[in-house]
């Protein structure tokens, strides 16, 4: 009988944890703001993360930035998987009137988090979310060092670390990195997106 009791309690504890997962997943209405028309890493990375929100019925809105004379080819399959997406672009470097349009479209969608992948799209979220207040988890997906331009927009990308309510490094150096930048919050690690069709490599390899 004590057995049996204990049993009941011990289901109506898992239903009511699945129940309230549930609820806050349908909750969630992310802002995700990534600066790649192509498809990159970071923008494979995204897709993968849209494919998980959509099989928990999360609705995010997603923003890219719009180059003169590119094609999207991000935007073009995050559509084609039924995505809400909003394109903007910039006249200049000193431009970032395309920050109140994003607010506002974000406000309409009732957005409640943010999310950003690469230096301008986490500079953006940095502006959006001093103003409004919102949560945000900035992506950090590495950091090349063949250019100086690179290694200037590198280090600053690592100061704009410690910004953020949460990180997530696509690997361990990439943390330390963020962590010897001065981020005290909370990192988390989530490797690169993977091409499913890839072949694994032999033992030979």
């Amino acid at each position: 009988m004590d057995a049996a009791v204990s049993s009941i309690k011990q289901d109506s504890r898992i239903s009511q944890k699945i129940h309230l997962q549930t609820a806050v997943t349908r909750y969630l209405r992310p802002l995700i703001i990534l600066d790649s028309p192509e498809l990159s890493g970071p923008a494979k990375g995204v897709l993968q993360i849209l494919a998980a929100m959509a099989e928990n019925s999360i609705d995010p809105l997603v923003v890219n930035f719009r180059y003169s004379g590119q094609d999207s080819a991000f935007c073009r399959e995050a559509r084609a998987r039924g995505m809400k997406v909003m394109e903007v672009e910039s006249r200049s470097r000193a431009d970032w009137s395309f920050v109140k349009d994003i607010v506002a479209g974000a406000s309409r969608h009732g957005v409640n988090l943010v999310q950003s992948h690469t230096f301008k799209a986490n500079l953006t979220a940095f502006m959006i979310c001093r103003r409004t207040h919102w949560p945000w988890v900035a992506f950090a997906h590495g950091y090349t060092q063949d250019r100086w331009r690179a290694r200037l927009y590198n280090r600053a990308d690592q100061l704009l670390m410690r910004k953020p309510s949460h990180v997530c490094a696509v690997a361990e150096p990439v943390a330390q990195i963020v962590r010897r930048a001065g981020r005290r919050g909370p990192i988390s690690i989530v490797p690169n997106a993977i091409e499913a069709s890839a072949a694994p490599p032999s033992a030979d390899e």
